[in-house]
Parts: C-alpha cells; structure tokens; sequence
C-alpha cells in the first residue's frame, strides 16, 4: 500500500491516488432494532427523529445493528435549522443468493463476542456453531427468510460440512483489499462525499450511505458512535438535534451538540487542508492509545484522511478514517471514525 500527498485541488487528489493509492463499535444482536426512533418519523414538514447516543454496548442476541482523499474545498456558512434528525438503526439487510464467485464476512460483532449460527432462521432455533467477529470466506446456499422478530436470515454453508443460519444484519460482502483500493467506484465515492461535505447536500451524503448498515460516526475513538441511516442523511446539515458524543479525552467533559455544529468543521478541516490520505492503511502518528481499525469494522474497507501537524505545531495533526462497504457491488460510506492528538 503506498500513501500520497493530496493538494491543489480534488481533481488533481484522486488522479494522484488513481496512480498511486494502495492496496469504524458494533453490535452483534440477531436481531436487528428497526425503528429506534434516532430515525426519521418525519412529519409532514421535516422528521422528528431520536438519537442512539450511547456507547457501543456488549452485544446481546435480542439486539440488533440495525473520507478519503478530498482536495481543498472552502465550506459556506450554513445555519443549522430547528429540525432534529437522530440517528438510528437501519432496515435489515437483504442479501441477495450467493454466487460461487461471491462471498460474505462478519462485521459488527464485539470483539468478545460471537455470531451465533443457528438450526433456523430466527433465535428461538438452537444453536448449531457460531462465527468469529472477523470470519470471513463465508457462502451463502441461497435461501433466505425474514424470521419471526421481523429480522431477515440467511443459510450458510457451514466450514466444517452442513449448514446453518445467521442474522443478516452481521454480515457484508467480501471484497479484498487490493480490489478495493483499486476501484474506481471508490474513487467516485470519495469524490462525491468531498463534495457533499463542502456544499452542505443533504440529499447527495444521503445517496453515498450504506442501504444495510447505515453511517456510524464516532467523534473520539472510545465515544459514541450514532448511527444516521440514509433518510436522516437528509437532514444532517441543517438538524438542531443535539447528540451525546462521549467524554472528550482531554478535558473529561461530555461533549454535546449538533452534528453541524460538532462534527463538520473537524471533517472540513481535514479535507481542506493539504492533507495526505491512504488505503487500508491507518494514518495517525505516535499516540498514547491504541489507533487501530476497530475489530467491530475489520471486515469493511477503509481509507484514512490525514491534515499533518502545523510546522512547530505538529500535534495539531487530525485523521478521519471513512470505512465503506459494498452492497450488490457497489461501496457505500458505512463509517466515520476520528483520531487526534490526546494528552
């Protein structure tokens, strides 16, 4: 994996990592929590929605889970509106029948936990195995069903012989990295969030988000980690909606406020600034925590987007790290995570 530098303009990034580039606290519940409202149950005018404001909780089986290279770009003042949009669960996954070319990977499930597999879809059916929280190579036979708790199963082949079922919600294509960094699919998608991000466009960052597992952002690396399907997407830039994003690990006070107010400047003043970015590759200098790819998210794609430290003021640095999956082919955002310097 190589890293570039990214500066002038986005045009002149994503040729540079056409030439050159390489090759986020999950929880693993069976079954998937629809509708928390995070989301949007939007009125007639603009959604009411609710935030998940917590942290990543120990998974549990009734539960459910429901940027990249970007050249410099100046960021209107925008005014945030009075509409709250949360964040929530997405819908279900629905995965269409394995290919014998196509093959799936846990995500989403705890690093102390397992995905269980089961006789049946559903978890009332006894458990058969189960799957480690980065077990990849996984096919599916093809049968498919939406079990009683409203979330949709899928039938693997098992590794040792015979098959079993898992919830959906925990699983995501395999596509490996050396494909991924090479796709120009990304390159696009990197493309168009740098320019959802500059121009405030709800409507665009809502199309680049994943259909199955949504966007989680997480403003510190141990804080919360909302979850914003495609819908709330929508709404984002322009919510008064204020979140709980953790303790600040340098003040150890709670940090709370807008997604616009909170979250955007810092992805601004990372994608505006001559920042180098790197595929599959974690850009954080020397810290005093552990600065990986969380095991929760080890099976999707990632790049990392990283404004160096000021010139006698190196530990002003910043990294986004924008995790992206693929949905019948096609990469999607699925995840937000940020490191910084910390005391």
């Amino acid at each position: 994996m190589k890293m570039s530098t990214v500066r002038a303009s986005l045009g002149a990034a994503f040729l540079l990592f056409g030439v050159t580039a390489c090759n986020f606290p999950g929880f693993r519940q069976e079954i998937p929590q629809p509708t928390q409202v995070i989301p949007v149950d939007l009125p007639t005018e603009l959604p009411e929605l609710v935030v998940t404001e917590t942290p990543f909780p120990t998974l549990q089986e009734t539960a459910a889970v429901t940027i990249p290279p970007s050249p410099t770009v100046m960021i209107p003042t925008v005014t945030a509106s009075q509409v709250p949009v949360p964040a929530t669960s997405t819908t279900a996954p629905t995965l269409p029948p394995s290919t014998t070319s196509k093959t799936y990977a846990v995500v989403l499930v705890d690093v102390e936990d397992v995905l269980n597999v089961r006789s049946g879809a559903g978890i009332s059916n006894p458990i058969v195995g189960s799957l480690s929280p980065t077990s990849s190579g996984i096919t599916l036979t093809g049968r498919n069903q939406q079990a009683g708790d409203g979330g949709l199963w899928v039938e693997i082949n098992r590794a040792g012989g015979g098959t079993g079922w898992v919830n959906a919600t925990f699983l995501t294509e395999s596509v490996s990295k050396e494909t991924f960094c090479s796709d120009p699919q990304v390159t696009d998608l990197l493309k168009d969030f740098a320019g959802a991000i500059s121009a405030e466009e709800g409507e665009t960052l809502s199309s680049l988000i994943s259909p199955e597992h949504g966007l989680y952002v997480q403003y510190f690396h141990t804080g919360t980690a909302p979850n914003y399907s495609p819908e709330e997407a929508r709404f984002v830039f322009s919510s008064s909606y204020v979140t709980n994003w953790g303790i600040h690990p340098a003040s150890g006070l709670e940090v709370r406020g807008t997604f616009h107010e909170e979250v955007l400047p810092k992805i601004q003043e990372v994608v505006e600034s001559d920042n180098e970015i790197g595929c599959g590759e974690m850009l954080v200098p020397g810290v005093s925590y552990e600065a990986a790819w969380p095991t929760q998210y080890r099976n999707f794609n990632f790049y990392s987007i990283h404004k160096p430290g000021t010139p006698g003021m190196e530990l002003d640095w910043r990294t986004w790290v924008v995790g992206i999956e693929y949905v019948n082919g096609d990469p999607y955002l699925v995840s937000l995570l940020q490191y910084f310097w910390e005391p």
